[in-house]
């Protein structure tokens, strides 16, 4: 399956030496992370940006997609539990189409997978954070997210992505207990993993998060 995407050059006008892929969150769309990659444009010269919309068109909504269905994920009466089963099985179906993408987009742009970074929110960051996990990329950004399998962490991730969750402690779809169970894993595995949690923020990016984030792609960079 090929995903439509758009795509920011570097700064520099050259052929990108890394690419950051954006991975949006449901019933959004490929223009969610638009003005944040004109942001980080000039701040890293010679990146290019990928934003890809997701496979799923959602009926009814206009410019909606989604990774997969979140059924059954958010709900106030929703335990961890099944937010984790729902999670997992929506990242399983998701993930082929994922893969595909970014592969195709590696030998497009002439930019192996150790020098790309995979930033997603919400579903995004579940997809971004496990296909962080299956093969090596440069880096990963994982926002308001979870590890879908976390508890299954050595029957299901061997690679060694640097990764980076931030979450809002007063995020009400996604619990920020997802990201906080996810670093307490990976920090287990001995794998190189950041937390940031944002005392005031809800589902959303905030300055503190951003904040975060430039800091870690700028150390990525330097160690590229």
């Amino acid at each position: 399956m090929t995903l439509n995407y758009l795509y920011v050059s570097p700064d520099n006008g050259k052929q990108p030496k890394q690419l950051l892929i954006f991975l949006h969150g449901y019933g959004s769309n490929a223009f969610d992370f638009l003005d944040l990659a004109k942001q980080f444009r000039p701040l890293f010269s010679e990146m290019g940006f990928i934003l890809p919309n997701a496979p799923e068109i959602l009926e009814g909504m206009a410019d909606a997609y989604s990774w997969f269905s979140i059924d059954g994920l958010v709900g106030d009466a929703i335990g961890m539990e099944q937010k984790i089963a729902v999670a997992q099985k929506g990242v399983t179906h998701a993930a082929p189409a994922l893969e595909t993408f970014i592969s195709t987009i590696a030998d497009i742009y002439q930019c192996p997978k150790q020098q790309l970074i995979l930033f997603g929110f919400s579903q995004g960051a579940m997809l971004a954070s496990d296909a962080a996990l299956r093969q090596t990329y440069l880096g990963a950004i994982a926002c308001a997210g979870m590890l879908p399998f976390a508890d299954q962490f050595a029957q299901h991730y061997s690679a060694s992505t640097p990764l980076l969750l931030c979450h809002g402690k007063q995020d009400e779809v996604v619990p920020s207990l997802g990201s906080e169970y996810a670093y307490e894993i990976l920090t287990a595995q001995n794998h190189p993993a950041e937390l940031y949690l944002s005392d005031h923020a809800a589902h959303h990016l905030d300055h503190g998060m951003l904040t975060k984030i430039l800091d870690f792609l700028h150390k990525r960079i330097i160690k590229a």
